[in-house]
Formats: structure tokens, C-alpha cells, sequence
């Protein structure tokens, strides 16, 4: 009942634990379209960070265009691996696919061109999103970055205070 809670109060924040129970039902729905052959795996230094409050939704765009931008096209299983952790107050969730990689150009392109509607439409489009959205409620200092290798893999960071929400802290 707690995700209900939430969303009818309004709030735009959830704990990163049910942000991953959400991403998990999505994966499970990749999943059956990839005969079982996506992974996501999960390293989460400190348990108690899972507690920690993030904007609803944030991973999702970022895991789709790993799997519709990196995994798909490469036609090889696909591995999605999660890293949480904090430092110096600040939290980092990191997600990484084993998939065909992008270009310096193309990183760059992808997060400042929002006005761009191509056949990545449905996966790229979500990345300037998401940034915009960190910036907007976090300030400039926060959002995410690419790094990448052709033929190799993408790994996307989010960057946000580390903040825990009165109700959590209850627990």
C-alpha cells in the first residue's frame, strides 16, 4: 500500500527500493521478449541506501534505452548491471550494458538535442528527459553522464543529493 501512498499524495519521489520493484516489473516484461536472455544485475554496497529518496521513474527511460539503443542491436544476451552507492552526501546510480556502445558525437548529441525524433525515438528521447528533470529539481550540479566504448558497452550515471525522506527515516 506504501507505492499507492505515495503517488496519491502527489509526491514525485520514492524510496530507490521501489524505484527497483518497478523496474523490476518492467525488465520481467523485456525479459519475455528476449526469451529470458536479459539480465539485471544489482550491486548495492550499503542496504540502508535502497532506503534513500529519488524522482519516481528515473531509471526506467535510462534501462530502456540500454535495451532498445544498446542490447537490441547487438543481438547478443543482454547484461544490465546497477551500481548504487554515496559519496560525500552525493548518490550515484550507475547502469551499464554489454551492448553495440555509442559515439563521443552521439553522447554528446543525445543529451543536449532534445528536439530530435528518430528511430530511437522511443529510447533516446527519455535520456535529455531525465536530465532535464535531475536539473530542474536538484540544480545544474546534478544529471547524468555517459561514458561509452564502441562494440563494447554504455554506462549511464545519475547524480543526485543523497536525501531521505521523514517518512523512511521512521523505519
Amino acid at each position: 500500500g506504501r507505492l499507492l501512498q505515495n503517488i496519491s499524495k502527489g509526491s514525485d519521489k520514492i524510496s530507490i527500493y521501489e524505484e527497483m520493484s518497478l523496474l523490476d516489473d518492467y525488465v520481467l516484461i523485456q525479459d519475455i521478449k528476449y526469451n529470458g536472455q536479459l539480465k539485471v544485475n544489482y550491486h548495492i554496497g550499503d542496504p540502508t541506501i535502497t532506503q534513500a529518496s529519488i524522482l519516481k521513474f528515473l531509471l526506467q527511460p535510462i534501462v530502456e534505452n540500454s535495451i532498445f539503443s544498446g542490447i537490441e542491436p547487438s543481438g547478443k544476451p543482454g547484461l544490465i548491471q546497477i551500481h548504487i552507492y554515496a559519496e560525500d552526501q552525493v548518490l550515484y546510480i550507475s547502469i551499464r550494458d554489454n551492448g553495440i556502445g555509442i559515439s563521443e558525437e552521439n553522447i554528446r548529441r543525445l543529451l543536449t538535442d532534445t528536439g530530435r525524433v528518430t528511430k530511437n525515438y522511443m529510447s533516446g528521447i527519455g535520456l535529455p528527459n531525465v536530465d532535464r528533470r535531475i536539473k530542474l529539481v536538484y540544480g545544474e550540479e546534478y544529471g547524468l553522464k555517459m561514458e561509452s566504448e564502441i562494440g563494447s558497452y554504455t554506462c549511464v550515471t545519475v547524480s543526485l543529493p543523497l536525501e531521505f525522506s521523514d517518512e523512511m527515516q521512521e523505519i
